[in-house]
């Protein structure tokens, strides 16, 4: 079968055929560059947070989680998923944004999980909440994801 048979078989079944380059190549476009500066505050704001978790996880872990004297297994628990975060969060997310043209479908899928993400983590906080002894950094922490999860709603509403 040839591509032009490929591309007929597909689009007689209504369905995008995945070895049309042609629709791959007109999926990657720049991203809006107000969109890319927006996205570009986030790194910082990550890094940050990254920074606490590494340097300082018994702060994090007592003033946001309430845990009063975390232990070995609790801040390796915290390290491990700083690295998570790290990787894909920051890392593939800057790795994204420093491209000239993106898959748009694979940028939106990104942003629609991290906006999943924002709402798990807000409603983690708020069922918490009433077992907070300190509601600075946990307000800090609801306060953030409803703001980004706020922005990435626009974006996916947007573009």
């Amino acid at each position: 079968m040839t591509t032009s048979d490929n591309r007929s078989a597909a689009h007689a079944h209504g369905r995008a055929n995945p070895l049309d380059a042609d629709a791959a190549t007109r999926a990657l476009t720049p991203l809006p560059a107000g969109w890319r500066r927006l996205f570009f505050v986030e790194l910082p704001l990550v890094a940050v947070t990254l920074a606490l978790w590494l340097l300082a996880p018994a702060t994090y872990l007592h003033d946001t989680v309430g845990i009063a004297a975390p232990g070995a297994p609790e801040i390796l628990l915290l390290r491990l998923y700083a690295g998570t975060v790290a990787s894909l969060v920051f890392g593939f997310y800057a790795w994204l944004l420093w491209q000239p043209t993106v898959h748009r479908p694979t940028f939106r899928a990104f942003q629609a999980c991290l906006g999943a993400g924002d709402v798990a983590v807000v409603a983690a906080s708020l069922a918490h909440w009433p077992h907070a002894t300190n509601h600075t950094l946990l307000a800090a922490q609801i306060g953030m994801a409803t703001l980004w999860g706020a922005v990435r709603g626009g974006y996916l509403l947007r573009a």
